[in-house]
């Protein structure tokens, strides 16, 4: 399904299935993969905040691991997404 890291192929080598109809079909795996990355957020800072309180560097933390959540999980949340998409039939063959 991916053609690089997070780049889809076109179309499926098996069954010829386009995966991305429109130009915005990768906006739902990008809120997923931000969902993550708040719920990841919260963990860390429910446990820092009690051990360490406010320091300095702490939103430097936070920041790296929202980026470091997102890049993770986005691919997992695209496949997955394309999944969905095509169980609900907008992903499909062109006739």
């Amino acid at each position: 399904m991916f053609r690089s890291l997070y780049a889809v192929k076109a179309t499926c080598e098996v069954c010829g299935v386009r995966f991305e109809r429109d130009s915005g079909s990768g906006l739902g795996a990008m809120v997923m993969a931000y969902a993550a990355a708040i719920i990841v957020l919260l963990a860390l800072s429910l446990a820092l905040l009690p051990r360490y309180g406010l320091f300095e560097g702490f939103a430097f933390v936070l920041a790296g691991a929202a980026v470091a959540a997102v890049l993770l999980v986005y691919r997992p949340a695209k496949g997955w997404f394309v999944w969905w998409m095509w169980m609900a039939g907008f992903v499909r063959r062109d006739a």
